[in-house]
């Protein structure tokens, strides 16, 4: 990391497309939302793996167009791979940041990856818009691959993010979503408005999710250890720390 010189302009910014979005301030928005994500994520890796990772093997699964690719890998040394359903954004970053190992991935499991090869691995936005049938088999995949002891980072959309949705945002369907009905359901998603043909690589559903924390501590735990939970700690998203067991496996045919 060179004094003085951040991360936006080692790199550059991406085109539009994906997560940069055409606006007046688009640049400036992608720039705060990558460092206000990526902060809150580098935090929680520190405090469960350790402060130095730049010598761990670790993965972004779903790392779109670089948003926090670039500053976590100027920054901090990290991620060591990265992969995403758009051969448009793996296309780009393999230019853009070329000591990452960027591969684009199918939409349904398995990865191209060895199991059990990284140390940590961290996704952002992935298990947002996952239909309900499909997380369950990625969840088993992220096991699969990370090393026994190894810790996942996965971001949700919980309380906070449903109210932004239901009275900011005042999405179609997510205004009639109550808090109550996420905690007595756990789970809700909805393709209502949402069309794949604007989110390249994307073949199958793709919606909105939002997931209680009590869901996800009482049906994720058969894959992984749930080791910490922060509200709203990547931006509206909430953070789960998982825990791959050091010995034996958890249900799911993920061991």
């Amino acid at each position: 990391m060179t004094e003085d010189v951040e991360w936006q302009d080692h790199y550059g910014l991406p085109p539009f497309g994906n997560m940069m979005q055409p606006g007046p301030n688009a640049a400036e928005n992608f720039v705060r939302i990558g460092n206000e994500i990526s902060a809150g994520i580098h935090a929680a890796l520190t405090r469960h793996c350790g402060p130095d990772l730049s010598q761990k093997r670790i993965l972004e699964f779903g790392c779109g167009i670089g948003r926090l690719v670039m500053p976590l890998r100027y920054r901090h040394g990290y991620p060591s791979d990265a992969c995403d359903v758009s051969g448009w954004c793996i296309g780009y970053l393999k230019r853009a940041v070329s000591d990452v190992r960027f591969r684009q991935t199918p939409n349904d499991p398995p990865l191209h990856y060895r199991p059990r090869v990284f140390h940590a691995l961290y996704s952002v936005s992935v298990f947002t818009h996952l239909p309900y049938e499909r997380q369950r088999p990625w969840l088993a995949e992220l096991h699969r691959i990370l090393r026994p002891g190894g810790i996942a980072v996965v971001t949700t959309s919980g309380y906070r993010a449903l109210r932004y949705r239901r009275e900011q945002r005042r999405q179609p369907y997510w205004t009639g979503v109550s808090d109550e009905d996420l905690r007595t359901r756990g789970i809700i998603y909805s393709d209502h408005g949402v069309d794949i043909a604007n989110h390249d690589g994307v073949e199958d559903a793709y919606g909105y999710t939002a997931h209680s924390p009590d869901y996800i501590r009482d049906t994720w735990s058969d894959i992984f250890e749930v080791v910490e939970q922060i509200p709203a700690a990547a931006g509206l998203q909430d953070i789960n720390v998982l825990r791959r067991a050091v010995q034996g496996g958890k249900a799911g045919g993920a061991a």
